[in-house]
């Protein structure tokens, strides 16, 4: 009888066997091999190819020096943690030469003040043009009027740093596997970009994305998916505003 184990503890941050593999380690295997590689070899997590919605393969990216901050509109999205081994997300997506780049995510383990102290500071290096905030996760119902502790700190915190964020407050109708799988298009068609660089830069929603919807977290790509939504949104609505001559 073989007993296989994760290199991680359940919390997928700690190195199981710290002895022989290191935090650092395992982070630079990360990086060195193939996503799939590194799943099955050090994450005891096969993916059956028949199961897999977004494959590494078909994945567009773009480099990052490309992409010029000053002329592109940002839209961001933030999952906040309701506990346990649940990540916070925050993913920004830019509008650049047409299309979606996945320019930036965080996904860690924190306190909400702290997901908050984030969303200010990215706010200041990317100027949303909008980002939403799952309602559901700070304990915000749809009918209550009154700010919530998660927007009263919100609010204080943007006073401080002198910003306004155009945040809203979302409240999911679908089901959280529609909503990801519904941006598969957007994946397969190269509409939706990600940098060639993301080993290093976001690792952990790129690992989330191609074991979806065998992962064991999809917090990250939920909050891709929300960003998506508020960019479709948003050009829907640009459209009404201003409408295409005949």
């Amino acid at each position: 009888f073989i007993h296989s184990e994760s290199c991680y503890l359940d919390d997928d941050v700690t190195p199981r066997f710290p002895n022989i593999l290191s935090a650092k380690t395992l982070s630079n295997l990360r990086i060195k091999k193939d996503i799939i590689q590194f799943s099955c070899q050090y994450l005891n997590r096969p993916i059956p190819t028949e199961h897999q919605i977004f494959k590494l393969e078909s994945m567009a990216t773009i480099p990052k020096d490309t992409v010029d901050l000053s002329r592109v509109e940002a839209y961001g999205f933030c999952d906040p943690a309701l506990g346990g081994s649940d990540y916070s997300a925050i993913v920004t997506v830019l509008k650049h030469q047409g299309k979606w780049v996945v320019f930036h995510a965080d996904l860690s383990r924190i306190p909400h003040s702290k997901i908050i102290d984030k969303i200010v500071q990215l706010h200041s290096l990317f100027n949303y043009k909008a980002f939403g905030i799952e309602a559901n996760s700070i304990g915000k119902a749809k009918s209550d009027p009154d700010f919530c502790n998660f927007e009263l700190v919100l609010r204080e915190r943007q006073a401080e740093a002198n910003v306004t964020i155009p945040y809203k407050l979302i409240w999911h109708s679908t089901q959280k596997y529609a909503r990801i799988e519904s941006i598969e298009s957007y994946y397969s068609n190269h509409q939706l970009q990600f940098l060639s660089s993301w080993n290093q830069d976001y690792p952990v929603l790129i690992e989330q994305l191609i074991h979806f919807p065998l992962a064991a977290h999809d917090d990250g790509p939920d909050a891709l998916a929300g960003v998506i939504s508020l960019i479709i949104k948003s050009q829907a609505q640009s459209q009404v505003l201003h409408p295409r001559a005949h």
